[in-house]
């Protein structure tokens, strides 16, 4: 993280994660409800928030979210468990319910570009560097050529067949 921008401390989590769940519950409740009247507890889920959209909400959460993404996605995580749950007590088919636990904030919308002053969450694609570590970034731009997926291999392990030592 940058040295110049503190992390947030637990107070100010816990501020977040209770305008995140009021967020969730306003802009996603659709999204909560259909959520939890899945079957599957197992599977990993996703709310797709618009970054305008919690900009306009609560921007104090926008800006936290691009200057600590680790933490306030982690908040927004728990925020979206929170928030089925309220759901949950609301609806009156209380018992076909289930509150999914592995719910993921997705971040999308991010249209920094149009701002100038943003390039340190817009760089372009080449621009990209180890000071982007740990940054919540946009990236835009039209594919012109895949490849295959290569794995990038950083540690081997061998093991001897006679003896199987390592």
């Amino acid at each position: 993280m940058d040295a110049t921008v503190p992390a947030p401390d637990n107070v100010e989590l816990a501020g977040l994660f209770d305008v995140s769940v009021q967020y969730l519950l306003h802009n996603h409740k659709q999204e909560l409800v259909q959520l939890v009247q899945k079957t599957e507890i197992n599977e990993h889920y996703s709310i797709c928030i618009n970054m305008m959209q919690l900009a306009a909400f609560d921007i104090g959460l926008a800006e936290t979210l691009i200057e600590h993404p680790r933490e306030t996605l982690l908040v927004l995580d728990k925020a979206a468990v929170s928030a089925q749950h309220k759901v949950v007590q609301k609806h009156q088919a209380q018992s076909a319910l289930s509150v999914k636990g592995l719910v993921h904030a997705r971040v999308w919308g991010m249209t920094f570009h149009l701002d100038h002053a943003a390039a340190s969450v817009f760089p372009g694609i080449g621009s990209i560097r180890s000071c982007h570590m740990d940054r919540l970034l946009t990236v835009s731009g039209t594919v012109v050529r895949t490849g295959s997926v290569t794995m990038i291999e950083s540690h081997k392990l061998y093991e001897c067949t006679r003896c199987h030592d390592r």
